[in-house]
């Protein structure tokens, strides 16, 4: 029956040299920096479609309240005022 470090030491891989270890940290600095890259330009994106967004929100609330103000100024004008109108019956 095998020894569990007899296992252990013939299923070792041989040890990379430190100009190997070097190679693969500056491929993975360099696979950090385009991520890095890529996420900056959706956050971009994310952040000009967002504020493109809330100022069509508020363009549209500005067109409601326009016309609430004009329907009634214009129950005003022609006498129409609901309120008025309850209170005298």
């Amino acid at each position: 029956m095998p020894n569990m470090t007899e296992t252990a030491d013939q299923t070792k891989s041989p040890e990379a040299t430190p100009e190997q270890l070097m190679q693969l940290l500056d491929l993975q600095i360099a696979l950090q920096k385009t991520r890095r890259k890529a996420g900056q330009k959706h956050r971009v994106t994310l952040l000009v479609g967002s504020v493109l967004l809330i100022l069509a929100g508020l363009f549209v609330a500005l067109m409601i309240l326009q016309e609430m103000a004009g329907d009634l100024r214009s129950q005003q004008t022609f006498g129409m005022n609901p309120a008025a109108e309850e209170q005298s019956q």
